[in-house]
């Protein structure tokens, strides 16, 4: 099966918060998707708050979910970013991706 992801950076403005919406599917193999875009956010280190919206996921994988959790615990205290919080769906997501 085919999963892939995207994501959106909304940006109220420099004094926050900033959003980073995810979309299509949340797995181990989707995760530097995410993970890449925090590794390159300098102007995260200024902003108060950084929202990980996962509400509009098609498909959310525990582990994938388990491995961006370490990643955001890691890179927080390597180097020193705001609060990062993730915005959960209500209900488990079943996948929608197609297999090819």
């Amino acid at each position: 099966m085919q999963h892939s992801s995207r994501v959106i950076i909304d940006a109220a403005g420099l004094a926050g918060p900033i959003r980073l919406q995810v979309l299509g599917c949340l797995t181990l193999n989707t995760v530097p998707s995410v993970t890449e875009i925090l590794d390159r956010g300098a102007a995260f280190l200024s902003c108060p708050d950084l929202v990980i919206d996962l509400q509009g996921l098609d498909h959310l994988d525990p582990v994938g979910m388990a491995a961006l959790e370490l990643y955001i615990d890691q890179l927080r205290s390597k180097k020193g970013l705001p609060k990062i919080t993730t915005s959960l769906p209500a209900l488990p997501c079943d996948c929608q991706a197609v297999s090819s």
